[in-house]
């Protein structure tokens, strides 16, 4: 019988929630129109460092997904992250440009001159 014992993914979780989290951090803000410098920062880490960190990730545990859940979970989330950054992304600008547009609605309907 195979030994499938294998240890916990902590630091590919770890590095799962930290972007994934990064993701919420940056819908919050953009939603609640209360942007900052920390979600900018924010901003830059899941555009250029967290499609490097999730691909990693993804690779590292491709080997290891039928072991335990853990590591099938972590391998889903590292691939995953391709597929939900670009929907969230996307979402975000349709939401961003629909209350534009609805703010612009509510102006123009207001008389200049009493």
């Amino acid at each position: 019988m195979p030994n499938r014992t294998a240890t916990f993914p902590a630091i590919a979780l770890l590095s799962v929630l930290l972007t994934y989290g990064g993701l919420l951090a940056i819908i919050t803000c953009s939603v609640a129109d209360n942007w900052s410098g920390q979600a900018s920062l924010i901003s830059f880490y899941l555009v250029f460092v967290a499609p490097v960190v999730m691909a990693v990730v993804g690779y590292r545990s491709r080997q290891a997904r039928q072991t335990s859940a853990p590591h099938k979970w972590v391998y889903y989330a590292g691939f995953g992250y391709f597929i939900i950054l670009p929907a969230a992304l996307s979402l975000l600008i349709l939401y961003d440009s629909f209350k534009q547009s609805e703010a612009e609605r509510v102006i123009l309907s207001k008389p200049l001159v009493k």
